[in-house]
């Protein structure tokens, strides 16, 4: 991370012979790097501290820029720290003092004199601290250097642990405000970033910044480095707003690259790669083009035509293309990238399996499945690979590769393989919801498929839309959608109709979900027009149309797709006849069939008199730093819930604060509850992993809420519920992944244990929920029969029609826009008007029993 690893003896010794020879003439240089060559160890360090010195000090006028040894103190800084981390510290010291020779003015710059500087200043403590301290201080340095050598080999797990320990080793010794503790900082932050842990990777590279900027001036290298990471997390996490703030920052490092290390350094070549994919994200081609140049110029140069790093750009190129849809220019490319990192090399498994993703992806694009085929199965393999060295969260998941599963499948589909490929889209689907519950295991089994089809009734089926996850290719390629019956293979189908845009250059899918969500936040309520209906219907036509033939006698959809139906609720989509799907299919959601497999497999009886919590109109403060609005139509909402299903715990006002539910949680009560309905405020983080908060009522006089996280929930509380229902606006927000979906609050319920989870996609107009909630828990009231609950999504079907038909005194419909019904989702196991299967397995206790495994 600190520059080109060190070359060795004679190298260094042949830079400083070049550098000697723009200013005392090729002869003498030549002599003096011959005699460099023939010493090793101290001997270089001598010679290069006392003689050379001299002789460069007498010779000529010194000029006021720097000078040869410029290109030395990166290679004697890589030697020190090398020799420190083998514990060799009375070398380290030698090297270090030979170094004051030749890092100085005029002959290095500034930021490489306050490097040594600092070096020096930390030699010095070394020597004077213990045994004890300088011992705990070589661990560190080992464990800096132990974790990039496990960064390069996708081993993400141990090398953040590694890079953890090296960082808090130092934090404790030398403080936060050292220069070592910051350069320990931005390692861990760059492995924090590769498992998603935002907040860690923002915090961690902003104060380390902070740091080597007042150690080192406003131009270092690693300085660089830190506002690297910064550009990194805006642009991977932070969404298209934060693309100029991203490139501001890189454009930044570049400058500060380009006066440190010189315009045809090494160390800018990745600088102009990262803007390039930047411009490329932001849509000015020819931008992009002339970076990605750049980059790929300067690595050829350094490290030849196979490469790790060539590889990358000329991947990155290839995607530049086939967002143009110059798609065998960009397959030309992708192959390219593939040569360039052949097996064996240095290049890390992760790389090689992304490259093998877009050059699969395009090959299928192009008309060879086979061909695709064969290199998906590879990037597939060594993902699966990366995957066993990394942590089991949903970090993980979110950069581990796994999402190339889906393209794999696409192209077995395309073969007619339509059962392994629906077994491979599964597998790189809610992996972490898949291994906790034990699912991950059934799809190992030669009769899974079977299994999957036995809980189904004839009635029902399993829909996913899937397209491209690497999404490179600018038209959109087509999606596709399978479909699962109790009976028969499932059948892949080939939705053309989804590979358009509008007029503009728009995708249809995103201008439809844009208008709901917009429609639903907008102050005024909006009517019922021509424009959504027009655009609700042209949505039918290109996703699901093709698919109604294969759902005859369908009367309930069971959606097993992460971004549900392009992007939102399939029951916002309009026939012809100014209907709605709404009205002919009940429609749920879940992560994979194989999780709705074993929640069937696992269902109970469940009775009107089991405990349940109701949790609404938090007491929120006028006065505070963010006020919150009071949600007055909550009350409604608890006591519809109370009127459906008497005798629950009701928290009210200030006792609807996240305390009592922490407590409730530790004693074990949450897990004896079968329904639990909260009514709050929820603040949505699309930007860090399980970050988005229920808001409740404050606890203390200084606190303006008190809040709960979705990643408290996921991996600190215990359930055992039938039925969630979170009704606050945006309650199923949160970061998105390709092959997770929507990791919100209902993934945290359904993580914790849940069986199925109700969810706001949008913000949710006050009076409509309360309508919607009412409608829902008097139809599952009066859906009982012998004493159980009958089917959540039937109940939500006919609760979205109340709404819709809805009038009020002056007989309007105020709700008829499909944002005021069609905002609510309902996840997880969707119950059915049939009896279940009794004396089901909790399925709370399925899930830790297989965690254990």
């Amino acid at each position: 991370m600190r520059g080109p690893a060190r070359l060795g003896v004679r190298a260094l010794a042949r830079r400083i012979g070049t550098g000697l020879a723009r200013r005392i003439g090729t002869g003498l240089a030549r002599r003096i790097g011959t005699g460099l060559a023939r010493l090793v160890g101290t001997g270089l360090a001598r010679l290069v501290g006392t003689g050379l010195a001299v002789i460069v000090a007498g010779c000529g006028q010194p000029s006021t820029t720097a000078g040869p040894f410029a290109e030395v103190w990166p290679e004697l800084h890589e030697q020190a720290d090398s020799l420190f981390a083998i514990g060799a510290t009375a070398a380290t010291t030698r090297t270090l003092r030979a170094a004051q020779a030749v890092v100085r003015a005029p002959y290095a710059p500034e930021w490489q004199r306050r490097e040594l500087a600092q070096a020096i200043r930390a030699d010095e403590f070394w020597r004077r601290a213990g045994a004890g301290v300088r011992t705990e201080l070589v661990r560190a340095a080992a464990g800096v250097r132990a974790a990039r050598r496990a960064s390069h080999r996708d081993s993400i797990g141990p090398g953040e642990q590694l890079a953890a320990d090296a960082y808090h080793r130092r934090l404790e010794l030398l403080g936060a405000d050292a220069p070592s503790t910051a350069i320990a900082a931005l390692e861990y932050a760059d492995l924090s970033f590769r498992l998603s842990r935002t907040a860690r990777t923002d915090s961690l590279s902003t104060h380390a910044a902070e740091v080597l900027e007042r150690a080192y001036g406003p131009r270092h290298p690693d300085l660089a480095m830190a506002l690297e990471l910064q550009a990194r997390t805006l642009k991977n996490f932070h969404g298209g707003s934060a693309l100029p703030r991203a490139l501001d920052l890189y454009r930044e490092a570049l400058r500060m690259r380009v006066e440190t290390l010189g315009p045809h350094a090494l160390g800018i070549a990745s600088v102009y790669h990262e803007i390039g994919n930047l411009e490329r994200l932001r849509h000015h081609s020819a931008a992009a083009l002339d970076a990605f140049r750049m980059a790929l110029s300067l690595r050829r140069e350094a490290y030849g035509p196979v490469h790790d790093a060539v590889a990358s750009t000329l991947t990155a190129m290839a995607i530049l293309e086939g967002g143009r849809s110059h798609f065998y220019a960009a397959e030309s490319l992708a192959g390219a990238a593939i040569v360039a990192s052949p097996p064996g090399s240095s290049t890390p498994p992760m790389s090689r399996a992304f490259r093998l993703g877009v050059w699969g992806q395009l090959l299928r694009h192009n008309g060879h499945p086979q061909r695709a085929v064969q290199a998906l199965r590879t990037a597939v393999a060594l993902n699966e690979q990366a995957w066993s060295l990394s942590p089991r969260d949903e970090g993980s998941t979110i950069q581990s590769g796994l999402s190339v599963h889906g393209d794999l499948a696409l192209a077995l589909a395309e073969l007619g393989s339509a059962e392994e490929a629906l077994n491979v889209l599964e597998r790189g689907t809610s992996r972490i919801l898949l291994e906790r519950s034990g699912a991950s295991s059934m799809l190992d089994s030669a009769g899974w498929f079977a299994r999957v089809q036995r809980t189904l009734a004839a009635d029902e089926a399993l829909v996913s839309w899937v397209r491209s996850r690497f999404a490179v290719l600018g038209s959109d390629d087509a999606a596709w959608a399978v479909v699962v019956r109790d009976s028969g293979p499932p059948r892949w189908i080939r939705l053309p109709a989804t590979a358009g845009r509008l007029p503009g250059g728009a995708r249809l899918r995103d201008v439809f979900w844009g208008e709901l969500r917009n429609a639903g936040g907008w102050p005024v309520r909006l009517p019922g027009g021509e424009r959504v209906q027009r655009l609700s219907r042209e949505m039918r036509v290109a996703w699901f149309d093709p698919v109604e033939p294969a759902l005859a006698g369908v009367r309930q959809l069971l959606v097993f797709s992460p971004e549900q139906c392009g992007g939102g609720p399939l029951e916002a989509l309009g026939d012809d006849h100014d209907g709605w799907l709404a009205d002919r299919y009940a429609v749920s959601y879940t992560n994979s069939a194989s999780l709705h497999a074993l929640a069937r497999e696992h269902a109970r009886a469940w009775l009107r008199s089991s405990p349940a919590l109701v949790l609404g109109d938090p007491s929120y403060r006028r006065d505070a730093v963010r006020p919150w609005a009071r949600l007055a139509g909550s009350r409604e909402e608890v006591a519809s819930v109370t009127e459906a299903f008497p005798g629950a715990d009701v928290r009210l006002g200030d006792a609807a604060n996240a305390p009592a539910l922490r407590s409730m949680a530790a004693s074990g009560a949450l897990e004896r509850l079968r329904l639990i309905h909260i009514a709050a405020h929820t603040k949505a983080d699309g930007a860090h992993l399980l970050e988005s908060q229920l808001v409740l009522a404050p606890t203390g006089s200084g606190e303006d809420a008190s809040y709960l996280s979705a990643r408290e929930i996921a991996t600190q509380w215990r359930l055992n519920a039938d039925l969630v229902c979170l009704t606050g606006c945006r309650s199923a927000s949160g970061m998105s992944s390709a092959a997770q979906g929507w990791l919100g609050f209902q993934y945290a319920f359904l993580r914790a244990g849940a069986r199925s989870v109700l969810v706001s996609l949008w913000p949710v107009d006050d009076a409509a929920a309360a309508l919607l909630v009412k409608a829902f828990y008097a139809d599952l009231a009066r859906s009982e029969r012998g004493g159980r609950l009958g089917s959540r999504s039937q109940a939500l079907m006919r609760a979205r029609q109340v709404v819709r038909e809805w009038r009020d005194s002056s007989g309007l419909q105020p709700f008829a826009h499909p944002a005021y019904w069609s905002g609510f989702a309902l996840f997880g196991e969707p119950g059915r008007s049939a009896d279940p299967v009794p004396g089901g397995r909790p399925l709370a206790a399925v899930h830790r029993s297989a965690a254990q495994r």
